[in-house]
């Protein structure tokens, strides 16, 4: 048979039609219910892995029909759900009167006017709202043939700037005005991916009589759904919000509302039901382990009511309504359970539709009370005590203990509503009730009662989630993902976006915090991240590693908790260089296509899930060589030259090229201020006068540093206090952060390195290191020490221009002298490391030398220790070498130099407890004696410190700009090739046997490329005018058919260049047979 795509014979007509009748009936899709979707306005709500239909009368997940709807998980072509709806009932005036939807709606589209008319159903609208509509990919709503990508994108931009707000539609007030404007604010449930609303009442007469037979009330429904897309729990649920306005003048009481499913397990006759009282939650799972549509893996779906209608309760409660807190009120909980059989015989059975007030509306009511259809509430199976219960099937199906469905009738056709009531609602009240509709299972390795398992975790998280997101929902965002291409090499950057970052990385809500990045290689464009490869892990360092969940063996089936991130403490990095192929594990190869996903995923210590990994973001890329002409004056990695400019930090600006096809040739300064103790820093592009990066805190090697113009700016923040450097077992005379400036080094650290002070190898530090001190590490200051003349025992002379007064301190005063003759030094006996006296017998002058011109005499100070080991004379004089100066009962000869003009004057500030914190204590030094000689007073040492950042630090630098050269570009034209050559049937980057064709490489900008035949015939012309150096053909003649199988000669010409390339291209083209005649 001939194939034309241009003609669709009669035959193939009614293959298709009988095609879309099979499909209609399958899947337990019934027609043989009386549902009618009606032709009222309809939408998808299809961002998740969900694709359902909603309805402006009301009516869901029946598709257009009249079959499921419920597509689970989304383009698996199987429906779980055949039909839901909305209902309310109460009393007017002692009359029963009841409306909403189920097979049928009770209701039309539109709102309640003033005046109590209904608004004009066919001018009512339907709005459908997504954040990303700029720039989603819409291939779920193209899926559900809602039309070309443009004709949706245009539906969402309207609806957004069209967006009824001022009729009640939800919407994020971003500026805080109190108004919509579709500029700033952001439409739909704040915080969701996807929002749906719409407006109906139930005043028409005939329709609502037509429904279950009752009189109209006056309501006007506002309804809400909303999704949320993320990879985790959310996407297996949709969120309803029903707001309810009595606008008639009568009062209602004895009011209850039903969320209402006829939920269709795949084949419709083999399913149960069930209610978790603790969830409030209502639910329809398959009663054996197979489905003839679903097969070894059919879900569960269920109700789970998030907020019930608000009522009046004590004083110390709180309910919502309307987005507000309303003391003295409560929410209801799920009230009872409204359990249908299909056609039982004995206590139950289908609300009946029409107009019929017995079977329809009482009907419904009883049911609404958790009471079977003749009015009695559910039996009790006499296996369990017997009696009646609003709770029937409330057992556990996976444990099979409790009240279970299959006690009293078979398995069969079911239907399932979570009720809540009474209320009353006076005239112009309003109410509102939000669930969420959630499927689990229909994956591989999940059979039907751990679907119910996993149903049962997803709506205790969907009750969390919906609790913490009334003060706000956050969801995790996607990193903005980007990639450049070099020569066999990727660099992935998702740290450019510094606002998403920030919303990333900034996250904290559930208890759930971003915890890091994961980034994936895939096997092919469209691919999913569980058939990638992880390749890199970026994650906080804080001994979070490993994170556990509830995931499905796929081996055994079973419900376990494994491993599903996989953490390192290796610090966040937002930019990745890729010069391996993960799957192959060889260099990347120029011009070929690879794919990447980047993740971000958080850590909840205390939530199930403890994980939730967000949508990924997708990239495509081919590495390549220099475009024709173009040149790089840096290549990745490099680190451009910086000058200090300003300031004395030791700290260190880095600014490391990532992607030199970004760097602009512009100047850039990079500039600190202190807020609240903490270091911020800025970069300021002084080419453009434009601050590029602000607030930035980042000062740690391992620490996630912004990127911007292609590069990495890494500012690296000194250690706090003295400069670092090992316990030394040598006699020089430096090490990095001390100095002997003349004579000999008179200490030593031995045995007096316990506190692990940070300088002299852990025995000089800051004060504020180990003993507390006013004077923070931004004071530090390099301090020179000029030693006096001392005997053997630490006598001075009083007349040595290097001998101090100083802070005599000790530690024990308040005990008994540890031996005789300390009791005359133990002036005061406060506990702590008290102050005793002042006076000049000092061994050494410290000098602040900051300012190496005028020099700074400091105040000092000493410790002594009123224990057995101590040496408690009245003078610094600690033991020799390998003595312990550190332990508690050792001498604890200690010095101080404070941040304090030297004075021979004592001030009450420094005469306290030494070890308060409140004093400004420098240097705090735990040293012994190098030697037992006298000191001859002709030694000087300098103790380094490392200054910090400070506003006075300006560092300055310049990025080089590619350039295009050309001569470079003309040499060019001899890299110019085509692949692959020869082209053999396939070539290995075609997504699908349909898609054919060959890549030229290394051409400019501007190219003409003209394909001709051995026989001098044209065969095709290319123009090529894009960014970038490659062109495809796709192997077709200029009237779109395939061409033939032969040797091709290439002409290509750049004008531009005034340069010409011929090649020679062979191809060898696979017949193509059509899949269907």
């Amino acid at each position: 048979m001939n194939f034309s795509p241009n003609k669709l014979n009669g035959s193939l007509i009614v293959l298709i039609l009988l095609s879309t009748l099979m499909y209609a009936e399958g899947g337990g899709k019934k027609l043989n219910k009386t549902a009618d979707p009606g032709t009222w306005p309809h939408t998808y709500m299809n961002v998740n892995n969900i694709s359902t239909l909603i309805y402006a009368d009301g009516q869901a997940d029946i598709n257009l029909l009249g079959n499921s709807g419920f597509v689970y998980p989304k383009g698996s072509g199987k429906a779980a759900v055949y039909e839901s709806g909305f209902l309310w009932a109460g009393k007017i005036n002692g009359e029963v009167r009841a409306n909403g939807s189920s097979y049928i709606s009770g209701l039309k589209p539109g709102k309640i006017l003033p005046g109590g008319t209904p608004g004009d159903p066919s001018k009512a609208r339907m709005y459908r709202v997504r954040r990303d509509y700029k720039t989603a990919d819409l291939s779920s709503e193209i899926s559900d043939n809602e039309g070309t990508q443009s004709e949706i994108r245009d539906r969402y931009d309207k609806d957004w700037k069209e967006w009824p707000a001022i009729d009640g539609a939800p919407y994020e007030d971003v500026d805080h005005d109190g108004q919509y404007n579709p500029s700033v604010d952001i439409p739909g449930e704040p915080g969701a991916d996807e929002t749906i609303w719409f407006v109906a009442n139930d005043l028409d007469q005939t329709t609502s009589r037509n429904f279950i037979g009752s009189n109209p009330i006056g309501i006007e429904m506002q309804c809400t759904v909303y999704a949320f897309r993320n990879p985790g729990s959310l996407k297996n649920m949709i969120f309803k919000k029903y707001k309810i306005i009595n606008k008639s003048t009568t009062p209602i009481d004895s009011m209850y509302t039903m969320t209402w499913g006829d939920m269709d397990i795949g084949n419709a006759s083999d399913d149960f039901a069930g209610c978790d009282t603790l969830l409030n939650l209502g639910y329809i799972y398959n009663s054996i382990s197979k489905d003839n549509y679903y097969a070894e893996t059919p879900p569960a779906v269920g109700f789970a009511l998030m907020q019930g209608p608000a009522v009046k309760s004590s004083a110390m409660d709180t309910a919502y309504l309307n987005n507000r807190k309303i003391p003295g009120m409560k929410n209801l909980p799920m009230t009872s359970i409204g359990y249908i059989f299909k056609n039982s015989t004995e206590f139950e059975g289908d609300i009946s539709l029409g107009d019929n007030y017995s079977d329809g509306t009482l009907r419904l009511y009883n049911y609404m009370q958790g009471k079977t259809m003749n009015g009695r509430y559910y039996p009790v199976p006499a296996e369990l005590g017997g009696g009646e219960t609003r709770f029937p099937l409330s057992g556990d199906p996976v444990a099979k203990t409790g009240y279970l469905d299959g006690m009293l009738e078979d398995a069969a056709d079911r239907r399932i509503g979570v009720n809540s009531g009474p209320f009353t609602m006076a005239p112009g009240d309003t109410q509102e009730v939000v669930f969420a509709e959630i499927a689990a299972g229909a994956d591989p390795g999940v059979n039907y009662l751990q679907a119910v398992t996993l149903l049962k975790n997803y709506a205790g998280f969907a009750r969390e989630f919906f609790k913490e997101s009334r003060s706000g929902v956050r969801i995790l965002s996607s990193p903005a993902l980007t990639a450049g291409e070099y020569d066999k090499e990727i660099v992935l950057n998702w740290g450019s976006d510094q606002a998403s970052v920030s919303k990333i990385e900034s996250f904290d809500f559930l208890t759930h915090k971003f915890q890091g990045y994961n980034v994936y290689q895939l096997p092919y464009a469209g691919a999913k991240i569980t058939e990638g490869k992880r390749i890199a892990v970026f994650d906080i360092i804080d001994s979070v590693k490993i994170i556990y969940g509830e995931v499905i063996n796929r081996e055994t089936g079973a419900v376990e908790r494994l491993a599903q991130q996989f953490g390192k403490d290796s610090g966040i990095q937002r930019y990745l260089r890729i010069t391996e192929d993960a799957y192959t594990k060889l260099p990347l190869i120029n011009g070929k296509k690879y794919y990447f996903a980047v993740t971000a995923y958080t850590f909840s210590p205390s939530l199930d899930p403890a994980n939730v990994e967000t949508a990924p973001s997708y990239v495509e890329a081919a590495p390549h060589s220099n475009d024709p002409g173009v040149l790089y004056s840096a290549s990745i990695g490099d680190t451009l030259s910086v000058s200090h400019v300003s300031g004395k930090s030791d700290g260190e600006v880095l600014p490391l090229v990532v992607e030199p096809e970004l760097l602009t040739g512009d100047e850039y300064m990079v500039e600190f201020d202190t807020l609240n103790g903490k270091t911020l820093w800025k970069v300021t592009n002084t080419t453009k006068n434009k601050v590029l990066l602000s607030n930035q805190t980042a000062l740690a090697e391992k620490e996630g540093y912004p990127i911007a113009d292609g590069i990495l700016f890494k500012v690296i923040g000194p250690d706090s206090g003295m400069k670092r450097d090992l316990p030394y077992l040598y006699n020089g005379k430096s090490g990095m952060g001390w100095v002997i400036r003349a004579g000999e080094r008179l200490f030593v650290q031995n045995l007096s390195l316990g506190l692990n002070l940070e300088g002299f190898g852990g025995a000089i530090g800051a004060g504020k290191t180990w003993l507390g001190s006013s004077a923070g590490y931004d004071r530090m200051k390099n301090i020179l020490i000029k030693f006096a003349a001392a005997d053997t025992n630490g006598n001075v002379s009083s007349n040595d221009p290097d001998v101090s007064y100083a802070y005599r301190y000790l530690m024990g005063s308040d005990l008994a002298p540890a031996k005789n003759e300390f009791a005359e030094f133990i002036i005061n006996k406060a506990p702590g490391f008290a102050f005793q006296d002042f006076k000049k017998n000092f061994p050494f002058a410290a000098y602040d030398i900051e300012d190496v011109y005028n020099p700074r005499r400091l105040a000092v100070g000493y410790l002594e220790n009123n224990a057995a080991e101590g040496l408690v004379n009245g003078l610094y004089w600690p033991p020799v070498s390998v003595k312990d100066n550190i332990s508690v009962n050792s001498p604890r000869e200690w010095f101080f130099i404070f941040d304090t003009d030297y004075s021979e004057t004592p001030e009450a500030a420094l005469s306290g407890d030494i070890h308060s914190g409140n004093m400004p204590v420098l240097i705090h030094a735990t040293v012994n004696r190098r030697y037992s000689k006298a000191w001859t007073g002709d030694d000087e040492m300098i103790l380094l410190v490392n200054h910090l950042f400070s506003p006075d630090d300006k560092f300055t630098f310049k990025s080089i700009a590619p350039v295009f050269d050309g001569q470079s570009a003309k040499a060019d034209v001899d890299r110019i090739n085509v692949f692959p050559n020869p082209y053999y049937g396939v070539n290995s980057q075609e997504l699908n046997r349909y898609e054919r064709f060959v890549t030229f490489s290394h051409l400019p900008q501007k190219a003409t490329i003209r394909i001709f035949n051995l026989a001098g015939q044209l065969v095709r012309t290319i123009h090529k005018e894009s960014q970038g150096q490659f062109a495809t053909w796709d192997l077709l003649n200029e009237n779109n058919f395939q061409a033939a199988s032969g040797i091709y000669l290439v002409h290509i010409d750049m004008p531009e260049l005034g340069k010409t390339k011929i090649l020679k291209l062979a191809v060898i083209q696979e017949q193509i047979i059509p899949e269907r005649y």
